[in-house]
């Protein structure tokens, strides 16, 4: 006959610590709330806060849209001065020219040839 040790879930003396008690209780509540909150939405038709004040109701579609466009045309700038910055400071700057930093030159320039190529 093998005998149980405390850590094991078939012990009953594990289901009676007040860590296992806690661990159900959680779990039946948070059973219950998920329960009550789908037959209440599934009930009513108001719309929610987040439908309410969406992105897409506070500017519109084509403002949504131009806003997506600008944030990633000035990241795609950012990124472009930034990669001619380390490119330029490599030539220039003997001292740069070690191998570790020729491996970020060619990242750099791997970075602007996919950016034209997207372009």
């Amino acid at each position: 006959m093998q005998s149980s040790s405390l850590g094991s879930a078939d012990d009953p003396r594990f289901r009676q610590t007040h860590l296992f008690q806690m661990l159900v209780k959680v779990i039946n509540t948070s059973a219950e709330n998920a329960t009550k909150t789908a037959l209440a939405t599934s009930s009513t038709s108001t719309p929610s806060f987040v439908d309410t004040y969406s992105a897409t109701s506070l500017l519109g579609e084509e403002g949504r849209m131009i806003v997506i466009v600008v944030i990633g045309a000035i990241f795609a700038f950012l990124t472009s001065v930034g990669n001619l910055m380390v490119m330029v400071s490599f030539k220039i700057d003997k001292q740069l020219q070690t191998i570790s930093n020729y491996f970020l030159f060619s990242l750099a320039v791997a970075d602007i040839a996919i950016g034209k190529l997207k372009l």
